[in-house]
């Protein structure tokens, strides 16, 4: 919707009256009647993203975007995660991700500021995360080159 493009990542946006498509609301409240909507404006992050954390790992995560909605791969040292889930709220992004089977869950918190992911923890990830240039397309097929291909 047009509000995501025009309004600052965080604003929220109440309706007493109607929805809004295929924008879910964070939030319904009956109240005596009519139905309260709240929707929190998501950051936009589709795309790639790169960063390191504080003892120099490499990370690199493709996102997927509607609305809220996050789809996300992930990899570690040009390694493929075994697990990755990513969430927006407003300019708040949080990913989790497994490397391997075998190890911890990793969370990275971080918060969109012109056009950057600040880290909340500058311990954890001294460094903010970036985006990386859309990926040039085949001149024959009309696809781009797959997400995390050149590590």
């Amino acid at each position: 919707p047009r509000l995501q493009q025009e309004l600052r990542p965080g604003t929220r946006v109440i309706s007493h009256a109607f929805g809004m498509g295929d924008w879910k609301a964070d939030e319904q409240v009956r109240c005596n009647g009519p139905t309260l909507y709240k929707w929190v404006v998501p950051a936009r992050l589709e795309g790639e993203w790169e960063w390191q954390d504080g003892s120099g790992q490499h990370y690199r995560i493709a996102l997927a975007q509607k609305h809220q909605q996050l789809k996300a791969k992930a990899w570690v040292n040009a390694v493929a995660a075994h697990e990755c889930k990513a969430q927006v709220h407003g300019d708040l992004f949080e990913v989790q991700l497994r490397p391997t089977a075998g190890d911890q869950l990793q969370s990275f918190v971080m918060r969109y500021q012109e056009g950057r992911l600040e880290a909340t923890n500058k311990t954890l990830q001294p460094q903010a995360a970036v985006r990386l240039p859309a990926p040039a397309k085949d001149t024959k097929t009309g696809k781009a080159a797959s997400p995390g291909s050149a590590a």
